[in-house]
């Protein structure tokens, strides 16, 4: 059976996997996170996933997704396009700003996941004096999904 094709959980498998495994061949998440009042913003973002277990996200410290996630950590996840239209169920998760000394694993990740991609936005980002962080997602072992389109 296709990791897409799964739909329920089985004894050995629980949501949390089940998720990480949807989202393999994925290059791109729909990240939504949540401001203080609750609304959500959705944010089209480049994934790496590093085990079954963990995703990794590499963004700008300043940006909103960063400040959202330091307030709330829940969040929610979907596979999407580049543009952000939705390809799959959406999942509850958590998402954790990695300090610099945890960055090891998730730097090694992306760099092999995104290439020169993260190399070419790295310059830009590293010319424009911003610092560059890494987010953990993890799914929430009993999400609550959410029908895809």
């Amino acid at each position: 059976m296709d990791a897409k094709e799964m739909k329920t959980p089985t004894p050995t498998t629980s949501r949390a996997v089940e998720t990480l495994a949807e989202l393999k061949g994925y290059r791109y998440l729909n990240l939504t996170t949540f401001r203080k009042n609750g609304v959500p913003v959705v944010s089209t973002v480049l994934l790496a996933p590093a085990n079954e277990k963990k995703i990794y996200v590499w963004t700008t410290k300043d940006s909103g997704k960063v400040k959202r996630i330091r307030n709330n950590a829940t969040v929610q996840i979907a596979p999407s396009t580049r543009l952000g239209r939705q390809l799959g169920q959406i999942a509850t998760a958590t998402g954790r700003i990695l300090a610099v000394s945890q960055q090891t694993e998730a730097q090694t990740v992306t760099d092999r996941q995104f290439g020169w991609l993260k190399r070419f936005f790295a310059l830009i980002w590293r010319l424009q004096g911003r610092e560059q962080i890494y987010l953990e997602i993890t799914p929430t072992v009993e999400d609550e999904r959410q029908p895809g389109p």
